[in-house]
């Protein structure tokens, strides 16, 4: 049958669904997709609760097999539309690695993107105060930053932490996928493999002199899936075919853009990110090029702060009425909400601009780890708790759309649209609004819930036939439906 979104390829009462997992830092979720209707059937989501404790203050550390069991778990709600899937795509979060032995089975913690052991200087005097993430880039020609998966791999390596039974090191994606069929040897895709360093987006490969002159081993790295045939890691045991993990910034834009050219998408969750389709690799300070699954770049920014900005202020509000002696409720989140609107409304009425500049950099950024925020502008009739909260959130969209401006002229004159995902646009009308105001674009936001989730299920349609690309398959979640504003 034909649809808006491209051919499918698969007749009624086939096998015309798939499933997407999304494997997050703060969360997991589960989409399935029917994609002789272009809905989303089913979507389901529960906590990440994988975290470990840390020995050390850089350490961010989660239990694969706790992530493999939650995963397998939303899974298992998908049984009403088990018989119907043609194959299951996974999203997860980029940059973190564990390793792996010969079965395919854990033999280290997850050191996720958030662990920072890849900005810590290395040892002996001819290092020189360097970091491992600085070496690596210096080599490569490439930035690499702290929490990618070949500086954490660096320093472990140094620091004796490699496990003696590793074989392989892989993204959690990665492990996940070899886990849901019983694989011993984890598939990469170009997505995750740019996403943890050395490799070469232009030869498919891990540069293998790079790693070699950085001391590492190349046989640790795991092999790439040089074609769309290759990315199957293996099948269920009841037949389903599981691919190949592709990055959740990947994945978010194709379940959130809805159309690929001219889209920007703004993502505010945990942390945040823009993100803008290019035909062409473009290299851009401050931007990542990305490899997009079918072919093409994904140029990425990302702010480390976010949504966490945002919970920093939430937190500091609560302090402050316990501290005044009130009660404070459980989420101020609401409230805040509500008081950054009524401020927009009076700034818009009194025709005057936010005095308060707010550089939410409480987390550093990819660039400077060691940068910190601000807050000026105050004087004295400023200085209050709405233009604080209205502050905080112009400072997130601020500094998302200043990363645009050292793109070819051309290609941000091309932005027709601004689609938005993630908790803290979606939850969130100031942040909307304020979003629309600094673009003056229309604002769209996803039908779907869980957009990392919904492009992983799309990506599988796209690898098992049931669409002709992976633009027919954004058409399809772009004519779900959503919210269109400004």
């Amino acid at each position: 049958m034909d649809t808006a979104a491209g051919h499918i390829e698969a007749e009624a009462g086939l096998r015309t669904h798939t499933a997407g997992i999304d494997i997050g830092t703060t969360s997991l979720a589960v989409t399935v997709w029917d994609a002789s209707s272009g809905l989303a059937v089913h979507t389901a989501a529960a906590p990440n609760r994988a975290w470990l404790p840390a020995e050390h203050p850089w350490e961010k550390l989660q239990d694969p097999e706790r992530i493999v069991s939650d995963a397998a778990a939303l899974l298992e709600q998908c049984r009403p539309w088990r018989g119907r899937l043609a194959g299951i795509g996974i999203s997860s979060q980029m940059h973190g690695i564990l390793y792996a032995d010969g079965n395919g089975r854990a033999v280290s913690p997850l050191y996720t993107w958030q662990d920072a052991r890849g900005g810590r200087a290395r040892a002996g005097e001819e290092a020189a105060g360097e970091s491992h993430a600085s070496l690596l880039s210096r080599l490569s020609g490439s930035s690499v930053y702290s929490g990618y998966g070949s500086a954490t791999h660096s320093y472990n390596r140094e620091n004796g932490l490699v496990p003696d039974g590793a074989a392989s090191l892989c993204t959690i994606g990665d492990y996940v996928a070899m886990r849901l069929c019983g694989a011993c040897e984890p598939v990469m895709d170009a997505t995750q493999a740019a996403a943890i360093g050395l490799f070469e987006p232009e030869t498919g490969r891990f540069d293998e002199d790079v790693i070699v002159e950085a001391g590492l081993e190349p046989d640790l790295f795991p092999r790439v899936a040089a074609a769309a045939e290759e990315a199957a890691v293996g099948r269920t045991n009841d037949g389903i075919p599981v691919y190949a993990a592709i990055g959740d910034s990947q994945a978010g834009f194709i379940g959130g853009a809805g159309i690929r050219k001219g889209t920007l998408l703004v993502t505010i969750g945990t942390g945040a990110q823009i993100a803008l389709y290019s035909g062409e690799r473009v290299l851009a300070e401050g931007l990542e090029s990305r490899p997009m699954p079918g072919g093409g770049w994904l140029l990425t920014g990302a702010a480390l702060a976010g949504g966490k900005s945002y919970e920093l202020l939430e937190r500091f509000l609560r302090e402050a009425a316990e501290l005044a002696g009130g009660v404070a409720p459980e989420r101020l989140y609401s409230r805040m909400n509500e008081a950054a609107e009524a401020e927009l409304d009076r700034l818009e009425r009194e025709g005057i601009k936010p005095e308060l500049t707010v550089s939410p950099l409480w987390l550093g950024s990819r660039s400077e780890p060691e940068a910190s925020g601000s807050i000026t502008g105050i004087r004295e009739d400023g200085f209050t708790v709405p233009g604080l909260i209205a502050g905080f959130l112009q400072g997130t969209v601020d500094e998302l759309l200043d990363m645009l401006a050292p793109l070819p002229a051309g290609l941000r004159a091309g932005i027709a649209r601004i689609a938005g995902t993630g908790n803290g646009i979606r939850r969130n009308p100031a942040m909307r609004r304020l979003l629309a105001a600094r673009t003056g674009l229309p604002l769209r936001t996803a039908a779907m819930t869980e957009e990392s989730a919904a492009g992983a299920a799309l990506h599988a349609a796209v690898m098992s036939g049931l669409y002709r690309s992976h633009e027919h398959a954004m058409l399809a979640a772009g004519n779900a439906g959503g919210q269109l504003e400004g």
